[in-house]
This record gives structure tokens, C-alpha cells and sequence, in this order.
């Protein structure tokens, strides 16, 4: 159906717009990349062509960049976005529109390691949302993220779970909200809740058995799960399941996922004295900087990009 829609010749590019937006959303589910990649082109191209274009549709287009392109380098873009949602006459779908957009921008503040500003724009995007009555299981999940890598883990546990409560939507969704959940019980001192968690869902990919395509959930769960092992001090454990987190290639920020995971894996190495020499101090373990490419754990904020 969605073929079909993209082959509809359309004389309004606000429409054509959409069709093109919608099928870059459908085609993340499918983890088709190139072709997100494809009609993005086609819409930016439109943009460029355009100055007329309705302040929803610029608005959809410059949300949802984050389809294409790395959270970390769309502050501006999720601006614009947010700029021309204010601009929308619908009262419904501008609070949507700005609500949604918000988060976005909290994420390219999270990605960016400006934690307080991506903490200030989840908050905003939870009233904007909630007001309307629109499903904010994913922004409770984001300010559970923020709280934990502040240190704040009671009200990263609690905002966790909150997001449960709401989240019924998918896999991917379901399991990226308990692997973060996870973490947060582990810090309140419910860790053998924590490991049930995280040990069903690692049971799911060993067994080749995943609910979920996108394996960027499992990943995280990996090193989740490693992460437990190395502060009991089963080191070899940890390695192992870093090594096989190592396997999932992401979009974007490959370089950084990567570094992290061969940093701990060396680090475990020269625990079990299998290598002599760790000097490196680019992992953060004392919670002295933000930035979550340098935690030895996985945090997976979630986007809106359909709404």
C-alpha cells in the first residue's frame, strides 16, 4: 500500500511531503535504510524547491531528521522544528507537533552530553503531550534516562516504571524501556529483579527467538547485563558479552559504540591479568562527565517520528 501511495503523482507537495515522511517511518521498522535514505532526498529536495510548503508539513520534516541523520547534530533542525509547530492554526496539532518535536530536541541535548537541557525539554514535552492526552510513555522513559545518568536513581526508577505503565506499542519499545529499567534496579538494590529482566530478554537472542528485528535493543541489554557482571567481578562473563554486543553496527555513532565496547573489553582483559597494561581513562565510571558513549552501560532514549 505504502508503494502504491509513493507512486501516486501528487500536484501538492504538502501531501506528497507527508506521503514521503510517512514512508521513511515505515521503512525504520523495516530497517531498510537506503530506502529512508532515498525519500529523504526527495523530500528535502522539495523543501529547497518550495518556500510554500504549510507550517505543519516543515514542521513533520524537521522533526523527524532524526530518521536520516545522528540526534547528536540536530539541535538547530528540532528548533526549526519546533519554530514552525507554533506556526500551526490547529490548536490540537500544534501542541502535538510541539510536544513531539521537544522530545526530539531533548535527545540531540542527550546525544550531545547537556543533560540538564535535555532533562528541561523532555519536562516541557510531558506537559505539552499529557495536556492533550497523548501517549508519553516514551517521554517518562527519556526523563528516567536523564535522572539516571545524573546519579538520581530513585526518580529514575520511578519514571521508569511510569513509562512501563504507559508503553504498549511494540517490542522494540517494550524491551529498549526494560533494559534501561533494569539499571535503575539494580541501583536501588533490586537486583535480582534487574538480572531476571535482562536475563529473559538475552535468553530471547541467544535462542534466536527475538521478538524485535532491531537489534539495538538486545545490544544494549548485553551490555547491560555486562556491566552487572564486571561490578560482581566476573570479568570473563562481562567480556563475553560485550564481544558479543560488539556485532550490532549502528547508524550512527558506530565509531563511538564501538570504542566504548573495546575499552571495557580490554579493561576486563587486564583485570583477569591476560594483559598487563590498561592506561586508558576514557571510560567514565565516577559519573564526571555526561556523555553516555563513555558509560560502561547502554541508556536508549526513544524518539517520535509518526505522530
Amino acid at each position: 500500500l505504502l508503494a502504491e501511495l509513493l507512486e501516486i503523482e501528487n500536484t501538492d507537495d504538502n501531501i506528497l511531503m507527508n506521503n514521503l515522511l510517512l514512508g521513511m517511518s515505515v521503512y525504520e521498522h523495516l530497517l531498510d535504510f537506503n530506502k529512508i535514505n532515498e525519500l529523504f532526498q526527495k523530500a528535502e529536495q522539495i523543501v529547497s524547491d518550495n518556500e510554500l510548503l504549510r507550517p505543519e508539513t516543515l514542521a513533520r520534516f524537521y522533526r523527524n531528521k532524526g530518521l536520516f541523520t545522528s540526534h547528536k547534530n540536530l539541535i538547530q533542525d528540532y528548533k526549526k522544528a519546533i519554530d514552525f509547530s507554533e506556526k500551526i492554526s490547529n490548536s490540537l496539532l500544534r501542541n502535538v507537533m510541539m510536544g513531539t518535536s521537544m522530545n526530539n530536541l531533548g535527545l540531540a541535548h542527550f546525544y550531545s552530553g547537556d543533560i540538564n537541557s535535555a532533562l528541561k525539554c523532555f519536562n516541557a514535552s510531558l506537559e505539552l503531550l499529557e495536556r492533550i492526552g497523548n501517549g508519553v510513555g516514551r517521554i517518562y522513559n527519556n526523563i528516567g534516562l536523564c535522572h539516571y545518568i545524573k546519579g538520581d536513581y530513585n526518580k529514575a526508577n520511578s519514571n521508569f516504571s511510569i513509562a512501563l505503565s504507559y508503553e504498549k506499542e511494540g517490542a522494540f519499545t517494550n524491551i529498549c524501556m526494560l533494559t534501561n529499567y533494569a539499571l535503575a534496579l539494580v541501583a536501588v538494590n533490586k537486583k535480582e529483579y534487574a538480572l531476571h529482566i535482562l536475563d529473559e530478554i538475552i535468553n530471547e537472542y541467544f535462542s534466536n527467538n527475538m521478538r524485535c528485528k532491531d537489534t539495538v535493543c538486545y545490544s544494549a541489554a548485553l551490555l547491560n547485563r555486562s556491566y552487572i557482571y564486571f561490578n560482581d567481578g566476573d570479568y570473563m562473563q562481562a567480556y563475553k558479552l560485550i564481544k558479543e554486543s560488539t556485532k550490532q553496527k549502528y547508524r550512527h555513532e558506530n565509531d563511538l559504540h564501538q570504542k566504548k565496547r573495546k575499552e571495557l573489553m580490554n579493561l576486563c582483559l587486564h583485570k583477569e591479568d591476560i594483559i598487563e597494561i590498561y592506561c586508558s581513562n576514557y571510560l567514565d565510571f565516577c559519573n564526571s562527565s555526561m556523555d553516555i558513549f563513555r558509560k560502561a552501560y547502554s541508556l536508549i532514549p526513544l524518539a517520535y517520528y509518526v505522530i
